[in-house]
């Protein structure tokens, strides 16, 4: 058997991605939700969760608020972060974090990703696979080199983080950049790596255009992309045909 865990990153970014990550898992193959706290949809993508009773709702972890910083956090300021931030003061923001989630939410997150792959971070990651650890938290691989390879320091694999007990799977995929076809071509291509017995996580980014989006992100079109991409039946079928079972992280 193979698993793939399908996860809708940015659930709380704004109502129109909210609504279009909602679109993906309900009409779709995302089985898991990666929920952005103290950002101007986080209010309405709680809501949407009880109304949908969408259970596996994970933490999108931010260390920084959009409420309490004005604006969302950007790379060079996490990287000013954690230059003059200790590890202690990383576990203490983590932890206030995962305490708000798990308040605004009802219970814990039910995984462990994180903005532009700051996870990634040497004195974040420690903190955070020591704290998914003790928690029982699965956690994304933190070798992710998207958009952002300054932040991605030193990249690890599922055998450091099962090495700590923690929940991974055996390998991460996501395109931020590409069409459509470009994308579903290429995810199935990088796909046919997974063995028997193997796992992978897929990122995705669904989320519905809107003028609000646009004023807050500069990854739009690519939403509505994924939305289309999570919901069309050929990918489904090429996932079957793989040999793959569509899971959530509590069944890796």
């Amino acid at each position: 058997m193979k698993r793939i865990v399908i996860v809708a990153d940015d659930f709380g970014l704004c109502t129109s991605v909210n609504n279009g990550i909602v679109t993906a898992h309900e009409d779709g193959i995302v089985t898991e939700l990666s929920l952005m706290l103290g950002s101007p949809g986080t209010d309405h993508a709680v809501q949407l969760a009880r109304e949908h009773n969408i259970k596996n709702v994970g933490i999108h972890v931010l260390l920084k608020h959009w409420r309490e910083h004005g604006d969302i956090f950007r790379r060079n300021e996490y990287q000013e972060l954690f230059a003059n931030t200790t590890p202690q003061e990383l576990q203490e923001l983590l932890e206030a974090e995962v305490q708000e989630f798990k308040k605004v939410v009802g219970h814990m997150p039910t995984h462990i990703t994180s903005q532009y792959g700051i996870i990634s971070d040497p004195k974040l990651l420690a903190v955070a696979i020591e704290y998914a650890a003790k928690h029982h938290i699965p956690m994304r691989l933190p070798a992710q080199a998207l958009r952002q390879p300054e932040l991605v320091l030193k990249p690890s694999d599922a055998a450091v983080l099962r090495k700590h007990h923690v929940t991974t799977t055996d390998y991460f995929f996501g395109y931020i950049e590409g069409d459509f076809d470009t994308v579903k071509a290429g995810l199935i291509m990088q796909l046919q790596q997974v063995h028997a017995n193997q796992s992978v996580e897929l990122m995705l980014h669904p989320g519905n255009v809107s003028k609000g989006l646009r004023a807050l992100s500069s990854m739009v079109d690519e939403r509505a992309r994924d939305v289309r991409l999570a919901t069309d039946r050929g990918f489904k079928e090429a996932l079957h045909d793989m040999g793959f079972t569509i899971s959530t992280y509590s069944q890796i």
